[in-house]
């Protein structure tokens, strides 16, 4: 071998190496800032999340394993205190999975954080700031342990899982995503979701008001001022909770079932059209009036009280539709506690058994 190919071959050796590092190091970056209060995220692909670090200044670090990280171009950008994160790619024919991380300095003060995403996951863990607002196609997103003044969490398919948090305001929505809220403080609750589910657990909301078009509903020990539940088609459970003033919990086709601690102080109105209507109070007390409505020849009540008036009537837009209502009176100036069911059956359980 000529000595001129032999060095030849050395330098194509050494230039693979020196592009192969190159290469792994543009797979992990890391940014610096400080006096950052805002942020604006928008992803592709790429999984998010949002924690505390323990460096005085805002630390970005970029991980990725894609097969051809030569296509991927991200900008990471500050002015003014905004930061801006946005994944960028020069072709779209690329595989694989990238990750930020977004590490809190310990005095941070943030304002609002504003995330989009395709489908990358999101993640939000362990701070405060004033708002959050994402929206997401198909990326699940997970809030832990953050507080602040307004929050909007929205996904069409992905599940959206807060915990462990407050805020003044509080708005959650899903498409075909499930919803899923625990132990969450917030003056005002909005959820909403087309085919998902909604779960809440151990919350506390002056006025919560939760809508689903086929989702299953089921809350647990839940404390409000006021209860606002909708759903068109699927079922309805409340067990274990107590509701302040006034409760308004309606379904079309599914079951409702509604355990309270106790009566709230105001009314209670609750209606299903084809499914079954279960009402569980341990103590109805002295004062209370009471509205029950079925269609006649259909469905069946069951109440441990002794009825004060019965009559029949049509019903409003449906004149060949004849309903029942029965009606119970006790004491005066109670609650009024109205129930219907067209053709399913409506039940009241009681420790009480009407005395």
């Amino acid at each position: 071998m000529s000595t001129k190919f032999r060095w030849l071959l050395v330098g194509l050796v050494l230039m693979v190496a020196v592009i192969g590092i190159a290469s792994a190091t543009e797979r992990n970056k890391t940014f610096t800032f400080a006096d950052i209060t805002s942020m604006d995220i928008h992803t592709v692909c790429g999984d998010l999340k949002i924690c505390p670090g323990n460096n005085n200044q805002l630390v970005v670090e970029l991980k990725n394993d894609l097969d051809n990280p030569d296509f991927f171009d991200p900008k990471v950008e500050s002015d003014q205190g905004d930061l801006s994160i946005e994944d960028h790619f020069t072709c779209n024919h690329v595989n694989g999975e990238i990750h930020w991380t977004v590490y809190l300095p310990k005095s941070a003060e943030l304002r609002i954080i504003k995330c989009h995403s395709a489908s990358g996951n999101m993640s939000f863990v362990g701070f405060k700031t004033e708002s959050i607002r994402t929206e997401s196609a198909s990326g699940n997103v997970l809030v832990d342990l953050v507080s602040g003044k307004e929050f909007e969490f929205s996904t069409a398919s992905g599940s959206i899982m807060v915990k462990d948090c407050s805020a003044e305001f509080t708005k959650v929505s899903s498409a075909s995503g499930d919803i899923s809220l625990s132990s969450i403080q917030s003056k005002e609750l909005k959820l909403s979701t087309a085919s998902g589910s909604i779960t809440l657990k151990g919350c506390s909301a002056d006025t919560p008001k939760i809508r689903s078009v086929s989702g299953c509903i089921s809350i647990s020990g839940i404390r409000s001022k006021e209860l606002d539940i909708s759903n068109a088609s699927g079922s309805i459970l409340v067990e274990e909770s107590k509701i302040g003033e006034n409760g308004k919990i309606t379904s079309a086709s599914g079951d409702i079932e509604l355990d309270l601690s106790q009566l709230p102080s105001t009314g209670l109105e609750a209606s299903t059209a084809s499914s079954d209507l279960i009402l569980k109070v341990p103590d109805f007390g002295e004062n209370f009036s009471m509205t029950l409505v079925k269609r006649e020849n259909m469905g069946r009540i069951r109440c441990p009280f002794e009825y004060t008036g019965k009559s029949t009537y049509r019903d409003i837009g449906r004149a060949d539709y004849l309903m029942e209502r029965y009606t119970v009176v006790r004491g005066k100036d109670g609650p009024d506690i109205s129930l219907r069911s067209s053709s399913g059956a409506i039940i009241i359980e009681t420790a009480t058994k009407g005395k």
